[in-house]
């Protein structure tokens, strides 16, 4: 699979860093983390350290993160 703007290959495995970050930014926070960890398999811990650090969040997704599923 060839990525559209500059012809970079990527597998379907390389897609899910996308996929949780969309989840995340698409919901604007409001996504039960463990959920979303079960079904990337991997941890939550993981995507708060990794997935969550690198993406533009204001405080209302922030906040929505942290208390979301509560």
């Amino acid at each position: 699979m060839g990525d559209a703007s500059g012809g970079r290959k990527h597998s379907v495995y390389s897609l899910r860093h996308t996929a949780i970050c969309k989840r995340i930014l698409h919901s604007k926070g409001k996504v039960n983390l463990l959920n979303l960890a079960k079904n990337a398999r991997t941890s939550v811990a993981q995507i708060e350290r990794f997935y969550s650090s690198q993406l533009p969040m204001d405080k209302e997704m922030v906040k929505n993160l942290q208390t979301f599923g509560d």
